[in-house]
């Protein structure tokens, strides 16, 4: 190589590789904002998750008290509570035999 095409080259090699770099600074930059924003919609989704379990949390508490409990059994399945006559109490030795 003759001593003026040196330089020329070593420009072109140097031009080269500030393209490729500024080409990856380009690719990485989209990657990390394309995660970023599933990131986001992911979080998103977590909180409605949360909200939506909280909602259920407080459902299952009030399906579950005992006065809804006792309601739903004395007006919907006309349930009363047992009087002492009616009960009849069964020892472990009576059933064993």
């Amino acid at each position: 190589m003759s001593w003026p095409a040196r330089p020329v080259l070593a420009t072109s090699l140097l031009w080269l590789a500030v393209l490729g770099s500024a080409l990856a600074v380009a690719v990485v930059s989209f990657a990390c904002r394309t995660a970023y924003a599933e990131l986001a919609e992911l979080q998103r989704s977590g909180e409605q998750h949360q909200e939506q379990y909280r909602y259920l949390l407080l459902e299952q508490s009030a399906y579950g008290s005992m006065q809804r409990v006792e309601t739903v059994a004395t007006q919907q399945l006309s349930m009363r509570v047992a009087s002492s006559s009616e009960i009849t109490v069964v020892s472990a030795a009576a059933v064993n035999r």
